[in-house]
């Protein structure tokens, strides 16, 4: 019989491989314009795949395509693999039109696409003399209503019918009413949409996770950014030998608005704050011990709902256990592929019994979900806990005995009684004088050397900095070149954009708030710092604002900004130590 279940695992494994395969049809827009164009992408997962036929595009012209891409990603140690087929079409009519079927052979069988519909709108010509009404910005939020803690993500993104070369953010909301933290970790493609009849290009430039704090409807207000926009002059010096003239436009977003609403009356005795879609696990150290034991019972809390707020719920039990404070070992945030927020708390119990006997503890954590809106109660958690007596004895004496309580807090009152008058005056002596001014001049002399030290030690810091500057940028340098050597082209960006800047914050002694590039070229001049290093460090901070934008990926220009970041960090490094 095992040797029959051991033939039909091997052979069902060719069939689990299949299983696992997927092919999928995409596209970078669901409506375009007549004259609009869009991407249409064909992905293979996990399978290695030939005689791909794609669909008749009678309803469309091809404008380039197929291309073929491939890539491999480890995660966890389990490999994937994806293979795409793109092409760029352009509607031949408006109305709905349908994409059909595309077919691939993978694994010894014949996978077919889902059909796809395109609506394909009449198109409206914009002025192109006016590059601010081609371009605009939104601020899109997850939901305009929520509950006191749960997150909100709040997009910035961009429209644009025109080419963009750089943007930087000149003002931003402070976000009064909640709690707010960027999110860097995500990665949106550039997609179309249709807006009032004209097809722009979208990018999501900057994600925030919102977490509100108080009831009532609150505003963000506006957001103001400032573009570099890539203009046509018509002087035929458009070429890699030149540069395209750019326009300065300042954009901003609507005011955003969200009703925030109270939690709901009557909670559970275990809710502690917790709001929005969460887990918890309760662990304990041991089922057995005595009553010289300390047992440890662990609770770890994941959500995407504020894990600030969320405290450590209170433990009921039974009078023969002690319960100590509960103490927070861990308490981290961090991104989520979802593009969302997560955060975890880890959480410990000490119990000390001190009786023998049989016990059964059930923990419980409770949050409120936003979807349901309802309270959830987690209890699935029972431990059952024998406790024997331990080596150490109680007390001999008996508190029930009134004779022994009153032989512990009773003692007798002594009767004979003897006074003494003094021989000289304590008030004004030298003695008394002394002992009133020795602690103002102790306060005083301790108040000295503290602001000497503190002096000292902010001196210090900005000199370890300084030294410091370019150490901080190498680390950085060396996990760009790592995301580099795993072609991760917006990790790869953002790293080489942090050892750069963080350089001229420490080295320059530039605070992060007071950081723009005209503060960097200005403190630089002020060293007088060759231009042509100036120049190289700027183009790299343009370069690595371009890619994270618009998605440059091309190995190539990857090793180039790697190369020129590491050779002028050491350049201006040689230069300023001279």
């Amino acid at each position: 019989m095992k040797q029959k279940l051991i033939l039909f695992s091997i052979w069902l494994l060719p069939l689990l491989s299949v299983a696992q395969a997927s092919f999928e049809a995409s596209t970078d827009a669901r409506q375009v314009v007549l004259n609009g164009y869009f991407t249409l992408h064909f992905t293979l997962k996990n399978a290695e795949g030939e005689d791909f036929t794609p669909p008749s595009f009678h309803d469309f012209i091809i404008a380039s395509g197929p291309s073929r891409s491939m890539s491999t990603t480890i995660i966890n140690g389990k490999v994937s693999k994806e293979s795409a087929y793109s092409y760029t079409l352009q509607p031949k009519k408006t109305g709905r039109l349908t994409i059909g079927s595309a077919s691939i052979r993978a694994n010894g069988r014949t996978l077919r696409t889902d059909p796809i519909t395109i609506e394909v709108l009449k198109s409206k010509e914009l002025p192109k003399s006016n590059a601010a009404n081609r371009v605009f910005l939104r601020a899109e939020l997850s939901s305009d209503k929520a509950i006191i803690g749960q997150q909100i993500v709040l997009d910035y993104k961009l429209y644009t019918a025109i080419d963009i070369d750089s943007y930087s953010i000149l003002q931003e909301s402070d976000y009064q009413g909640f709690y707010a933290q960027d999110l860097r970790r995500f990665d949106t493609p550039l997609t179309r949409e249709v807006v009032r009849g004209v097809q722009y290009v979208t990018k999501i430039l900057k994600r925030v996770a919102l977490f509100p704090q108080q009831a009532g409807e609150l505003k963000i207000a506006p957001l103001q950014m400032e573009l570099a926009v890539l203009i046509n002059d018509n002087s035929g010096r458009d070429g890699f030998l030149f540069n395209r003239p750019v326009q300065r436009l300042l954009v901003q977003s609507d005011e955003a608005k969200i009703e925030v609403a109270s939690l709901p009356e009557n909670p559970p005795a275990s809710f502690t704050g917790a709001v929005g879609n969460f887990n918890a696990q309760y662990s304990i150290s041991r089922n057995e011990a005595s009553t010289d034991d300390v047992i440890s019972l662990r609770l770890s809390i994941t959500g995407d709902g504020d894990i600030k707020r969320v405290q450590a719920p209170a433990l009921t039990m039974s009078d023969s256990f002690e319960i100590y404070d509960p103490k927070v070992l861990e308490e981290n945030t961090y991104e989520s592929p979802d593009g969302k927020l997560t955060g975890r708390k880890e959480v410990e119990y000490l119990l000390l019994p001190k009786k023998p006997g049989s016990y059964q503890l059930q923990p419980a954590f409770s949050y409120f979900d936003p979807e349901t809106g309802i309270y959830e109660v987690l209890d699935q958690n029972i431990f059952n806990i024998n406790i024997r007596q331990g080596s150490l004895r109680p007390s001999n004496i008996d508190l029930n005995s009134d004779q022994n309580l009153a032989q512990q807090d009773i003692r007798f009152i002594k009767l004979d009684t003897k006074l003494y008058s003094p021989r000289d005056s304590f008030w004004g002596s030298t003695t008394f004088w002394t002992l009133t001014i020795l602690p103002f001049l102790f306060l005083g002399g301790i108040l000295i050397v503290k602001r000497i030290q503190n002096q000292q030690g902010e001196t210090d810091a900005t000199q370890l900095k300084i030294k410091r500057a370019r150490q901080e940028a190498l680390r950085h340098l060396q996990v760009a070149e790592k995301h580099l050597q795993a072609k991760e082209s917006r990790a790869f960006f953002d790293e080489v954009s942090k050892a750069l800047l963080g350089y001229v914050c420490d080295k320059l002694q530039i605070p992060r708030s007071a950081l723009t590039k005209e503060n960097v070229r200005e403190k630089l001049i002020s060293l007088k710092v060759e231009n042509t290093l100036i120049d190289a460090f700027m183009h790299i901070i343009q370069t690595c604002e371009v890619a994270l934008f618009s998605g440059q990926d091309t190995p190539t220009a990857m090793n180039e900004t790697y190369q020129q970041a590491v050779e002028n960090i050491a350049k201006i490094e040689t230069f300023l130590g001279k």
